[in-house]
């Protein structure tokens, strides 16, 4: 093991705290657009944190053991899903009529607004995605009910993007 990698410190308490407040405004668009008129989630910033700091540390080892190298924006925003999926820290308060559970549907959203966010910068406009209800369907079951790592979801969300 590299020497490097026992050397990791992790960020500071105001960038988490910054890291975590983008987090819950990107999930309260999430919502927005969902239009829900009211809000009936709970988001655990605690968790949101731990996420955050799960991220940092993958993304320091990618730098170590892939010589230097930065992980992509889309490679973060699988693990941002993968971590959304394995942990929900998204709970709701009460009955909502949601056709995905909540988390999965998050990081759905947080996949394909990376994606999209990746298209328009590679073509210089923006890109419609054009991703089906079917594709939509069979990854918020997968999301739910299998057993997806940080590779798979990396996989998904580059495949999205068209890389």
């Amino acid at each position: 093991m590299s020497r490097n990698y026992k050397n990791y410190r992790s960020p500071s308490k105001r960038q988490i705290d910054n890291e975590v407040k983008n987090l819950i405004s990107e999930i309260a668009v999430f919502f927005m657009l969902e239009k829900y008129k009211e809000n009936p989630f709970f988001v655990d910033g605690e968790m949101l944190r731990d996420i955050i700091i799960r991220i940092d540390q993958r993304v320091a080892y990618h730098r170590i053991f892939h010589n230097g190298n930065e992980m992509s924006e889309l490679r973060r925003a699988a693990l941002l899903a993968y971590w959304i999926v394995k942990y929900k820290p998204i709970q709701c308060h009460k009955d909502v009529d949601m056709p995905y559970d909540v988390n999965c549907s998050i990081a759905m959203h947080f996949l394909t607004s990376a994606a999209s966010k990746y298209a328009e910068i590679k073509n210089g406009k923006r890109v419609s995605l054009n991703i089906s209800k079917e594709y939509i369907d069979r990854a918020m079951y997968g999301f739910k009910h299998w057993d997806i790592s940080k590779e798979s979801m990396m996989c998904i969300v580059e495949s999205i993007a068209g890389t």
